[in-house]
């Protein structure tokens, strides 16, 4: 018998990886700004929004 739809949990995780991946887009110039900043000086810049960018992508990674 073939599945009617989707299970709860992958609707909630499908939804999950979306809102993760639309915030990697939208506070995308935070991240480009301290790579910029890193390759022209060779420091790195600690910002929290640049810490969740990193920490989101690797949850979408894991999740994905």
């Amino acid at each position: 018998m073939k599945p009617t739809g989707f299970s709860r949990a992958q609707i909630i995780l499908h939804w999950t990886v979306f809102v993760l991946v639309a915030l990697q887009f939208i506070f995308n110039d935070y991240i480009k700004e301290a790579w910029y900043a890193y390759v022209k000086t060779g420091e790195f810049q600690f910002n929290l929004l640049i810490a969740g960018h990193v920490v989101g992508g690797i949850v979408i990674l894991l999740l994905v």
